[in-house]
């Protein structure tokens, strides 16, 4: 049973065609996310995917834990307040039936409570946010959202990487794998098969 924070959202932002299984996009703020936007070349650092309960829309997120958020708050942590919502195409994956919407919202709370991963390893052990939403819907769908790279195909040559790579590995003993495999937030939402249903900067 999901833990849900009953905080009200602010309905005249005009969100009122969200469909369960949106995607959000977030310009994090924290002090990994200048890590994030050097190897990414993106300031899009955050995401999580939205499912409505109780006449609220609610963000599933990979934070620590993997836990649950009002869209609102998650809105109030993006750099300006700045978000972006987008919606898997129909023809790709049709998320408009309550079936396709049970099987996605039945992979993703698999993961619900674990650890964030710090490391960002392809693993189940822990996950961070854009390896959440790949794999909830990859999991249930057998389709691939966003392109999956390799830790080699980020920019790690910038300062702040440099620095997140070595106190992570310094804490954990472990050594960088170049092969291993990663998704991105922009890479998932650069994805061809995404159309953008929100955007709370469009008019200003």
């Amino acid at each position: 049973m999901l833990i849900i924070l009953l905080l009200s959202l602010n309905f005249t932002w005009g969100l009122n065609n969200l469909q369960n299984g949106d995607i959000v996009f977030q310009k994090s703020q924290s002090r990994q996310s200048k890590a994030i936007q050097e190897a990414t070349d993106s300031p899009w650092t955050h995401m999580g995917i939205i499912f409505n309960k109780d006449n609220r829309w609610l963000v599933y997120e990979a934070v620590q834990p993997v836990s649950v958020t009002t869209l609102e708050r998650f809105q109030e942590r993006s750099k300006d307040r700045h978000i972006v919502i987008k919606r898997i195409q129909k023809q790709f994956i049709d998320l408009s039936t309550n079936e396709n919407q049970r099987r996605l919202y039945e992979e993703l709370i698999k993961f619900y409570g674990l650890n964030y991963d710090f490391l960002f390893q392809w693993s189940d052990e822990s996950i961070y946010c854009s390896e959440l939403i790949w794999k909830g819907i990859f999991n249930a769908f057998n389709k691939s959202l966003g392109r999956v790279e390799r830790f080699k195909d980020m920019n790690l040559s910038g300062p702040y990487v440099k620095q997140l790579i070595k106190e992570r590995l310094e804490q954990t003993g472990k050594e960088l794998d170049l092969n291993e495999k990663i998704i991105t937030p922009i890479s998932i939402m650069n994805s061809q098969h995404l159309e953008t249903v929100y955007d709370s900067h469009a008019n200003l």
